[in-house]
């Protein structure tokens, strides 16, 4: 992804371009994004069930393919995107010719994506998760058929394989649970070091250098968790000396010694699951509610915000909250302070917004439900975008953004 700007401007959000996800259809079947979209090079990546496109983040034109509809097909809509900053990577979950793959491309690879097959990194092999970058490497977990997890390393020029880890396996983990386990293992990767929450009980520190785990630990298992709005998996945060870990198969949010794995503490998330981010010495989850933890006061509640019912993943600035929301039924993107949890301003905002990144110093990018749209904060004076009523999808309740 890229870096969230210091601070966007206090402006109702103006719709720069929408794109209406049921505007390419192949085959009679709508064109729908995986839940987030990645950002690389100044353009969006969109995984698709039908396929994949690459659009421009200032304009909303689809920049590949040159047909202007998705490529490829049987995307998982579940999935997941990775990008990088400025100039690098990016890389897609996707299906090619039946196979699970891996679509990259980038700045320097301005042409049709390369195609990368799980079963090539490891045999039997399917993507267990979104890939990671660290620097010109791709880190892509992979799983295959008896349940074993690796990370494999590709080489960004030519996509070769660098090099394989294999996560060592929990012993009190009966093969039937893994069986039942999601394929959404997720990371954060800095400096080497892959952090691992592979969704098996575990959490790993990966040395991608040497090619092994620094440490492995466990946590509580939930018996009972579904994958649904609230329950999404989200990367581990890091923070300093601590990893900031929210597992889609655990209960609880923990927070560990990033360096040796040792457990700090742990809070019960209940509905707050998902990992929203770290600021200010704060770690925030959301679903139906905000809460604010203290990261280094054994995670002590600072704030909460019961009426917020979150919709995606946020932006963090130096300052506030951006996260798309329900406000009695009404769906728009909210604004709170960090330090506080005071509500900032609520703005309405139709077609319905999710997961949101930040794509320049005004503008956010979300991938909502029904439509990717580009919300800018330049300014009042700055027209917005008309919606037809005939383009709008049925069933969204209209706001006003003013």
């Amino acid at each position: 992804a890229t870096a969230a700007p210091r601070a966007l401007p206090r402006d109702a959000p103006r719709i720069r371009w929408a794109m209406p996800l049921g505007a390419h259809e192949v085959d009679d079947e709508p064109w729908l994004p995986g839940r987030r979209a990645g950002l690389a090079g100044g353009r969006i990546f969109l995984g698709a069930t039908q396929g994949l496109a690459v659009v421009d983040a200032a304009t909303g034109a689809v920049t590949w393919p040159a047909s202007g509809a998705p490529e490829g097909g049987g995307h998982d809509p579940g999935a997941r995107s990775s990008g990088g900053e400025g100039e690098s990577l990016w890389a897609i979950e996707t299906q090619w010719e039946g196979a699970e793959s891996l679509a990259v491309g980038g700045d320097r690879t301005p042409g049709s994506p390369r195609r990368v097959r799980a079963e090539d990194l490891v045999p039997g092999g399917r993507l267990d998760g979104p890939p990671a970058l660290d620097g010109q490497r791709l880190v892509v977990p992979v799983a295959d058929g008896t349940g074993s997890r690796f990370l494999c390393l590709l080489e960004g020029g030519d996509l070769s394989l660098a090099g394989k880890v294999e996560l060592p396996w929990a012993p009190s983990l009966p093969q039937a649970r893994a069986d039942s386990l999601p394929r959404r293992s997720t990371l954060a990767v800095a400096g080497g070091t892959a952090w691992w929450v592979a969704a098996t009980g575990l959490v790993a520190a990966i040395d991608l250098l040497e090619g092994r785990p620094r440490w492995v630990t466990s946590y509580r298992i939930s018996r009972g968790w579904q994958l649904v709005n609230g329950w999404l998996p989200t990367p581990p945060v890091r923070w300093g000396t601590r990893l900031l870990v929210a597992p889609v198969d655990g209960l609880d949010l923990l927070c560990l010694d990033a360096a040796t794995g040792r457990e700090i503490w742990s809070q019960p998330r209940e509905s707050q699951s998902m990992l929203l981010g770290a600021g200010g010495g704060l770690v925030f989850t959301g679903g139906r509610g905000v809460i604010a933890r203290r990261i280094d006061d054994h995670g002590i509640i600072e704030w909460e915000r019961p009426d917020v019912v979150v919709l995606g993943r946020p932006v963090l600035t130096d300052r506030e909250m951006i996260v798309s929301g329900l406000r009695e039924d009404v769906a728009g993107v909210y604004r709170i302070d960090l330090a506080g949890g005071r509500l900032l301003r609520f703005d309405p905002v139709a077609p319905t917004p999710g997961d949101l990144i930040a794509a320049g110093d005004d503008l956010l990018v979300s991938t909502g439900p029904d439509w990717v749209i580009a919300l800018g904060f330049a300014g009042k004076d700055e027209p917005s975008l008309p919606l037809a009523p005939e383009t709008e999808p049925s069933g969204i309740e209209h706001g006003s953004a003013e």
